[in-house]
């Protein structure tokens, strides 16, 4: 505002009033030629009037006083804005000038002629609105252009439209001294006189009334677009959108962006500043704003948009739906890839076993197999992935077998053997979280780990007195009981459930011959955290040694192993615990664990581990022996810690 201002006085010649959001200039006419060489006009020189007064003194003054008079005829107090002779505007009562605002040698009511600033011929009047709107008084079409191309080409005016793109309302008005009253009709302005703050009230409805014609416009096109009126048309015929979801988020910012316009932006809506300080006025902008229907045209073009916003959620949620479901499809062909990946891994080792020698008669027991046997050797198979994180987890009856081999031992009811078939099982008992699903015949790195460690006398265990507490398959204290430096007495224990101490008991009675002279062994049932007096009725002192191998993932029985722990430990400075873990219990559990122990008076040190195998014994599956980056694979996925008393 303050750069139009500016280049009106300097290159115009006129001298503008600014009203908050409005610039009002008047022009003397003629329009002469302007002075810069981008100016087409300028004002002719400010004459006084007759009385002396130049016309910015009585604007001033009329600014000053106020308005002192109607606007229009006085009608029914209940309706003030009622049509009366053939569609002209009444209005309400007089309104007077405050008392104190009087000046009174000077008679306003009685003499109409105070308002006239000249002659109409002699004057024009522009008012420049900062949302981009201007009116003008008693110019012709080309004089306005030449005013607005004078300010395009100064910057004043920024963003040119085409012509094709104005919005023009056009209007007529006149000065009669001798009306009764003012009146609008047809367009047609009727005033009593020129007083610029009349005409002033009349632009500020004026312009409100175009920026809404152009909103109006705006939305006419976006919505009679033929790409958005057959959106409907796709929806009721097909039940689809050929509309892409970048597109139908560009037509929804465009109406939200003209809904923001017209309610929050734009000044279609507000009462001008000018209309509080001149509270007179306003009775004139209200009528005004009624006669061109402001109201119900912002009140109808919401309705339209709000329409269109209706349109546009279902089908936003017709492309979310969409894409869900194409996500669905996905998923679903990924689900189905993978269960052929697997199916032609069954089929190629269905093609390798069967290549070999024998199978054919596995063949005929294949077609001899059961239902049962089929689906129980399938649950066999989600137990073990149900129950272990570790990838390298095998099973043992008195061998041990590669967990690339899981697979291989389900075909065991196709006609393969084991060392002892009645000894397989994976094994369900009771409903206690600790107990819900066991590998009873399971060995795992840890104690593979361990049996390493003993083998190479890392871990002496001479003449000890040694208690297990979840032993499954017994793997590494049953080889101890092999070596000359066994220990005095073992007492091996696992869940007290007949099938999984049977199991016990049949790799004690397979490995029978190979046990030393001197060393006693023993399988009990015992759960965590029970009565220890069975356990401690050999040593009643305690044990020296006691193993927890691979028993931390039991994190919710934590509390009843230390238990057990603390009962049956030697409180002796050299007994001690061996606690092994696979790294696939998580590290949090492991520390919580060994945190425990610490409050229970137990200090812990940690057991190197290079990750290399030093076993001498061979380790083997199927009569196949384990590579050594397989066993030193396995020892690497272990860590292992001494306990002793404080």
């Amino acid at each position: 505002m303050k750069l139009l201002t500016a280049f009106l006085k300097r290159e115009h010649g006129v001298a503008p009033r600014v009203f908050d959001e409005a610039v009002y200039a008047v022009y003397h006419l003629p329009l002469l030629p302007g002075y810069g060489q981008n100016v087409n006009i300028r004002s002719s020189p400010a004459v006084k009037s007759p009385g002396g007064k130049s016309i910015l003194s009585k604007m001033s003054e009329a600014e000053e006083y106020g308005y002192d008079g109607t606007y229009f005829a006085p009608g029914s107090p209940s309706n003030p804005y009622s049509f009366e002779g053939g569609g002209y505007i009444s209005s309400s009562p007089p309104t007077s000038r405050k008392p104190h605002r009087r000046v009174p040698q000077v008679r306003h009511q009685s003499d109409p002629d105070h308002w006239q600033m000249g002659d109409d011929g002699d004057i024009a009047d522009v008012v420049f609105f900062d949302y981009g709107v201007v009116v003008f008084f008693g110019l012709d079409e080309t004089q306005e252009q030449d005013i607005l191309e004078d300010l395009y080409n100064a910057g004043v005016l920024q963003g040119r439209r085409s012509e094709d793109d104005w919005e023009m309302e056009e209007c007529h008005y006149e000065h009669d001294p001798s009306a009764p009253s003012p009146r609008i009709y047809n367009d047609f302005f009727t005033f009593k006189s020129s007083s610029h703050l009349l005409k002033l009230s009349l632009a500020h409805a004026l312009a409100q009334s175009t920026l809404l014609a152009h909103y109006e416009t705006i939305a006419q096109v976006v919505l009679a677009a033929p790409s958005v009126t057959a959106l409907p048309k796709q929806l009721a015929n097909s039940g689809e959108l050929k509309l892409r979801r970048g597109e139908a988020l560009k037509l929804t910012g465009r109406l939200f962006k003209l809904r923001r316009d017209v309610n929050l932006v734009s000044n279609v809506l507000d009462t001008p500043e000018l209309f509080w300080s001149e509270a007179s006025l306003k009775s004139l902008y209200d009528a005004t704003r009624d006669y061109f229907e402001l109201e119900p045209r912002v009140q109808v073009l919401n309705e339209r948009l709000g329409v269109a916003s209706d349109l546009l959620d279902i089908i936003h949620e017709h492309l979310n739906n969409g894409a869900m479901m194409r996500i669905t499809w996905i998923i679903i062909w990924l689900i189905v890839v993978a269960c052929l990946v697997d199916l032609g891994e069954v089929l190629a080792r269905l093609v390798v076993h069967f290549a070999q020698p024998g199978g054919k008669g596995a063949l005929q027991a294949l077609q001899a197999t059961s239902v049962h046997d089929a689906t129980m050797a399938l649950e066999k198979l989600m137990l073990i992935a149900q129950a272990s994180d570790d990838p390298s987890f095998i099973f043992v009856p008195s061998t041990i077998m590669d967990s690339e081999d899981i697979l291989a031992d389900s075909f065991s009811i196709m006609g393969e053997t084991r060392a002892d078939p009645s000894e397989a099982g994976i094994v369900r008992v009771g409903q206690e979280g600790k107990a819900n699903t066991l590998l009873a015949d399971a060995v795992f790195s840890p104690s593979l780990f361990l049996a390493e460690q003993i083998q190479t006398g890392k871990v002496d265990l001479k003449g000890k007195t040694v208690l297990e507490l979840g032993s499954g398959a017994a793997l590494p204290l049953l080889l101890s009981a092999t070596i000359e430096s066994h220990p005095l007495l073992i007492t091996l224990t696992d869940y007290p459930d007949e099938t999984i101490i049977s199991i016990l008991h049949q790799n004690l009675a397979s490995s029978r011959e190979q046990i030393k002279p001197g060393c006693s062994i023993n399988a009990v049932g015992y759960a965590w955290g029970a009565d220890v007096s069975p356990l401690l009725s050999l040593v009643p002192e305690g044990y020296d040694v006691l193993v927890l191998s691979d028993l931390l993932h039991f994190d919710s029985s934590h509390s009843d192993i230390l238990s057990t722990v603390t009962r049956t430990l030697k409180r002796s400075p050299d007994a001690w615990v061996y606690l092994a873990a696979g790294l696939y219990t998580h590290k949090s559990v492991r520390e919580a664990f060994l945190k425990a122990g610490e409050e229970a008076g137990l200090e812990w040190t940690s057991i190197e581990n290079d990750g290399v195998w030093k076993g001498e014994t061979r380790v083997t599956s199927d009569g196949e022996a384990w590579a050594r980056e397989d066993l030193n694979a396995r020892k690497a996925n272990v860590v292992a810690w001494i306990g002793r008393w404080r």
